[in-house]
């Protein structure tokens, strides 16, 4: 199964930085398709609603590599 990890808790994540984003449905509509991992904070606070999609094992031994989203 895909894996993905969304930032939340610290800053990027956060309505504070992003206004009139339900970020919790966000987290519900990714939970339907992958696996999620919430981080508190992935270090890259000057960007927001950061995503990162890791490749399935099959798809790493294929040479795939985490896609960082912001």
């Amino acid at each position: 199964m895909r894996r993905i990890t969304v930032c939340r808790d610290c800053c990027c994540g956060s309505v504070r930085k992003v206004p009139g984003l339900d970020h919790d449905e966000q987290t519900r509509q990714l939970a339907e398709v992958a696996e999620i991992r919430v981080s508190a904070c992935l270090d890259v606070c000057d960007q927001a609603n950061v995503i990162v999609v890791q490749p399935t094992p099959e798809g790493r031994a294929a040479g795939g590599r985490p896609v960082w989203l912001a």
